[in-house]
């Protein structure tokens, strides 16, 4: 009788030993690692469908059990996670990770997802590689969020979004060889019509009517394509006004007829081509006529002009047809031969050097 009663003693305190040891036995991992302390913070807004702290714990032991709730008062790792809605018409929520040392030194994450419990699995994830850089078969070098390495940063990191599902990483394809395809090349035909001032031909200035028409050779169809080798050619023509010289006892009329030929090498195209530079070489082949009048004798001569020089010309787009025009030529007439009266009095003889400057309209067709 004495023996049952010490039994019936005894049973509750073997029954007690026994579950504390299970207890142990069950919050160490199949190694026999300690388990860590952690004072975990889970904050989530309620009505937006997130787990409660304790279904986050229980989730976080899903994938680790190397760790437990640290009691009140005890200095230990600090995981702070807190969820807050985005305030937009979808049920998305940005996640905040934050994980305090014991020594002070904090990491933090910020993440967004689609839901709530979809942020709160992922985070559950994150939480069990800081804890263990090994929990669910992960290595350390994948450790979700890279917490758990030794150096740590006090930074806030960026924003991570999470992916709806995990594709497979696909091969990228190597660089073609070929060579990228050029712009494409055009024949460009223009005309223009200039007004020019032409201090070439005689001792004054002499107004000029000059008309011309071009062909550009591999014009740029891109649109943006500036310079380059665009040879061109033109001919025209360039007729003066009639321009009279005042002498004593009469007055002497001038008339300058020319044939022009411009071959230009370059094009220079600025401002995705809505300003052009072309430089050229120039050539004018024509009649010098005078004629005298209101004289005792008057009289007419004419003598062939030729002249050679180098023109800078600049076009000005207004569009995809008109343009403005301008042009400075610098030339070197052949023939300066005098013009002189019969009595021997000079009238006028072409300068070794002129300019001859115009402006105008022009179109592309």
């Amino acid at each position: 009788m004495a023996a049952r009663m010490v039994w019936t003693r005894a049973l509750p305190m073997i029954v007690a030993s026994t579950t504390l040891l299970g207890s142990a036995i069950a919050t160490a991992d199949e190694g026999g690692a300690p388990v860590e302390p952690v004072i975990l913070v889970y904050e989530a807004p309620e009505n937006a469908g997130c787990p409660s702290s304790s279904a986050f714990s229980d989730s976080i032991r899903s994938y680790t059990t190397k760790w437990t709730q640290a009691p009140a008062g005890m200095r230990a790792r600090t995981i702070r996670v807190r969820l807050e809605p985005n305030g937009t018409e979808d049920a998305s929520l940005t996640a905040r990770l934050v994980v305090e040392d014991v020594d002070g030194r904090v990491s933090a994450r910020k993440l967004q997802g689609p839901s709530c419990a979809y942020v709160a699995q992922a985070l559950a994830v994150m939480v069990a590689g800081v804890i263990d850089p090994l929990a669910a078969g992960m290595p350390e070098s994948t450790s979700p969020v890279g917490m758990a390495s030794a150096e740590q940063s006090n930074e806030t990191g960026p924003d991570v979004p999470l992916p709806s599902r995990v594709e497979p990483e696909r091969p990228r394809r190597a660089p073609s060889s070929r060579p990228r395809p050029r712009a494409s090349r055009t024949v460009r035909t223009s005309a223009e019509l200039r007004m020019e001032a032409s201090s070439a031909v005689l001792s004054e200035t002499l107004p000029v009517l000059a008309a011309m028409f071009e062909v550009e050779l591999g014009a740029a169809s891109a649109p943006n394509e500036e310079g380059g080798w665009r040879p061109s050619a033109a001919i025209g023509i360039r007729q003066s006004f009639a321009h009279e010289i005042a002498l004593r006892g009469g007055e002497v009329e001038f008339v300058w007829t020319a044939a022009n030929l411009r071959l230009c090498p370059v094009r220079v195209g600025l401002f995705a081509n809505r300003l052009e530079l072309t430089p050229c070489g120039e050539a004018n082949v024509g009649t010098l006529r005078e004629r005298a009048k209101d004289f005792a004798d008057p009289r007419g001569t004419s003598m062939l002009w030729a002249d050679f020089g180098a023109s800078m010309s600049a076009r000005l787009a207004l569009g995809r047809v008109f343009y403005l025009a301008t042009s400075m030529l610098v030339t070197m007439p052949t023939t300066r031969r005098p013009f002189e009266l019969k009595s021997g009095v000079p009238v006028s003889q072409p300068p070794a050097l002129g300019v001859l400057v115009g402006a105008g309209v022009g179109l592309h067709f």
